[in-house]
């Protein structure tokens, strides 16, 4: 078969969001030939790979639906694969070119909970949801990343065909031993940590951040040798939080869009916490990646993640400086609990979320798809 990937975004197989890439990886080691338009791609040579789109720079929306119209209009193609809201175009494309297409949904475009495709989402709520509707019934299959992201869809078009599969650890493709733990605590005044802590979910709130930076520094003060690593703020920001809370020395702030330097840190890692959005509905990928990790997860309670995180894998937390600490000293200060907790996490992940399981559920959607008159 041959399949048309599109995505507005990024492809990358060493970034923070690797789905993509391992979608596309998939079908050609299935021997599918896979055309990919992307805005960037850093995808390894495959011979049935092909990049439609100029993999050295960052493509803009305009040159991305350029590519994307001229690819369409190339006979050949059996399936498009639409990512996330490239397929408010794309589907609009299939329809009139009569081409199949199969939606890889990230979110939920209408609701009042969502985000839209569009910048003042306020004005086009009702077109939203029309629009939506419409792709789903019109895809001839969807995938969702989580079942309340395939609920939410399920109950904008009944007679959409939902396909759940879950994201998979970055520990999959990306690589987790590319520094070694001189090389990550360099940076810090005492090389030697009794304890290392990771912090991958940083939220977007300050209030939120300076709520983990405090209790990270409850955290220094019970153990003197302590250092975090962090990622997904704006850096900026926080290294002046962190500075106002004499922690900055102690505290290394990344913001690289590769995932190689954190995972090498969450190897090392002591404890890790997770702190997902609040009033989220949906899985957060990276939680894949911390379970997967020989490292006891502190986890603030929040109810999108309770299928996955239990007494039995993780230590629950409340939203509060006080309970982070806690549950962090806590991890550090029991080892063997904690090695209990990282075991129960990894024997999950093996179990129901790893990369052999992503690749069959993959490969079963295209079967059946292709089955299809």
């Amino acid at each position: 078969m041959k399949i048309l990937f599109i995505t507005f975004g990024d492809v990358s197989s060493c970034g923070w969001d690797i789905r993509s890439a391992s979608v596309i990886r998939v079908l050609a080691d299935a021997g599918h030939q896979v055309a990919v338009i992307a805005s960037s791609s850093d995808l390894a040579d495959h011979p049935n790979i092909k990049n439609l789109s100029d993999g050295e720079k960052t493509l803009s929306r305009w040159q991305l639906k350029f590519a994307v119209i001229k690819a369409t209009g190339s006979p050949g193609f059996d399936m498009v694969h639409a990512v996330d809201d490239a397929v408010i175009f794309v589907g609009k494309l299939c329809a009139i070119r009569k081409l199949r297409f199969v939606y890889d949904a990230r979110r939920c475009f209408s609701g009042s909970a969502t985000k839209g495709p569009f910048l003042h989402r306020k004005w086009f709520s009702a077109y939203d949801k029309k629009l939506e509707k419409k792709m789903l019934g019109q895809a001839e299959r969807v995938v969702a990343g989580c079942s309340a992201l395939r609920d939410d869809l399920q109950l904008i078009c009944s007679t959409a065909d939902i396909m759940l599969v879950e994201d998979i650890p970055l520990q999959s493709s990306v690589r987790s031993d590319k520094w070694n733990r001189a090389a990550l605590l360099e940076k810090f005044e005492s090389p030697h940590a009794t304890a290392v802590l990771t912090c991958s979910s940083m939220p977007g709130k300050q209030q939120e951040v300076r709520m983990i930076l405090m209790a990270a520094r409850k955290v220094i003060d019970s153990i003197p040798g302590a250092v975090f690593f962090f990622h997904g703020t704006d850096m900026a920001d926080a290294e002046a939080m962190a500075a106002n809370l004499d922690i900055l020395n102690r505290c290394a702030f990344m913001s690289e869009k590769k995932a190689d330097r954190f995972l090498s840190a969450l190897k090392e890692a002591d404890a890790s916490l997770f702190f997902p959005p609040s009033g989220t509905r949906y899985v957060q990928r990276e939680i894949y990646t911390l379970m997967n990790a020989s490292v006891p997860i502190v986890a603030v309670e929040s109810a999108s993640h309770k299928d996955l995180l239990s007494d039995q894998n993780s230590i629950s937390v409340l939203s509060s400086s006080e309970s982070m600490a806690e549950g962090m000293i806590q991890a550090i200060k029991e080892p063997l609990f904690s090695i209990n907790l990282a075991s129960e996490g990894k024997k999950m992940i093996a179990e129901r979320y790893s990369l052999p399981s992503f690749k069959h559920k993959i490969r079963m959607l295209y079967i059946e798809v292709m089955t299809r008159e």
